[in-house]
């Protein structure tokens, strides 16, 4: 009769074990989930500033591109004007 109290109490304990681990895997889980949702959502904004920072710098290397030839050509322009015609 003793063996079979020892028996109960030890399924009892070993079930009680295994849903105790399930719970806290579970936890951690998440914990885990939310920890990598919360790291892409940084990654993501990090890459939209970045992606702002790069397309400005686009921006004003087209506009001095654009200011340089402008310049040539005024400068050629010039330079056309003064010859003499003949």
């Amino acid at each position: 009769m003793d063996s079979l109290v020892y028996i109960i109490v030890g399924v009892v304990v070993g079930a009680g074990g295994v849903g105790a681990f399930m719970l806290l895997q579970r936890q951690w889980q998440r914990q885990t989930l939310a920890s990598a949702e919360e790291t892409a959502k940084l990654i993501i904004e990090e890459a939209k500033k970045e992606g702002t920072v790069l397309k400005k710098e686009a921006e004003v290397q087209a506009k001095d591109v654009i200011l340089q030839a402008r310049t040539e050509s005024e400068r050629e322009g010039a330079v056309r004007s003064a010859r003499p015609r003949g």
